[in-house]
């Protein structure tokens, strides 16, 4: 699903973002998680690739690293225990598929699922511009500071009893169910001058306390 190809009616705006795949993989009982080939999108010297990812485990792991088609990944995330929710980027400037892979630290570790969304982003910083992250709420809701055409992208995980995560101002790219929990990834392009936007995603029947959301937004270069 492309977000937007940028036009010069759009403040001369030239950059593209876009939502190349979505994926997951349900209780692969290994500690290092390969997702292969996944789309990325067509090569640019300045492609940053951006993974939404969340993330269940056996038990709580003691690090995460990841890597995206070879190039070592910026990992940031909230935890809770052995569940987590995050993003990973680098700039990925050749081939239109890759190898995401997460290797998860800590003896006996083995993971119960992980799900992911890929982003594509060209003409962007290659750094994020606002990161938010919630625990605890069957209802979260953060502002992310933005400006006209950051790109907002955000990863929620819960229990499995929720059957339906709703997301207000973001576009859903996938909702799925792993060993135990929920996973859910959205987006948003935003058409605001400067500001913020809020991501208050809900949940139908999901417990509070094993709810994660984690949002970050990436602004024009």
């Amino acid at each position: 699903m492309r977000l937007i190809r940028g036009v010069a009616s759009q403040s001369s705006f030239s950059g593209v973002a876009e939502h190349t795949a979505s994926t997951f993989q349900d209780n692969p009982n290994v500690a290092v998680v390969t997702f292969s080939a996944v789309s990325i999108g067509a090569a640019d010297t300045g492609r940053l690739i951006v993974v939404a990812f969340s993330a269940e485990g056996s038990k709580t792991d003691s690090g995460l690293t990841a890597t995206i088609g070879g190039v070592t990944a910026t990992v940031t995330r909230l935890t809770n225990g052995a569940d987590s929710a995050g993003r990973l980027y680098a700039v990925v400037p050749t081939g239109t598929t890759a190898d995401i892979v997460f290797s998860f630290a800590g003896g006996g570790y083995r993971s119960r699922g992980v799900a992911i969304s890929v982003f594509r982003l060209v003409g962007y910083a290659t750094t994020p511009q606002d990161t938010k992250s919630q625990s605890g709420s069957a209802s979260p809701s953060q502002n992310l500071t933005v400006v006209k055409n950051s790109v907002v992208i955000a990863s929620m995980i819960t229990d499995s009893a929720n059957t339906n995560m709703a997301w207000t101002n973001l576009t859903e790219h996938q909702e799925v169910t792993t060993f135990t929990m929920d996973h859910s990834q959205a987006s948003k392009l935003t058409d605001v001058v400067a500001g913020t936007v809020t991501v208050n995603p809900t949940t139908t029947g999901g417990t509070a306390s094993e709810t994660l959301l984690f949002a970050t937004s990436f602004q024009p270069a």
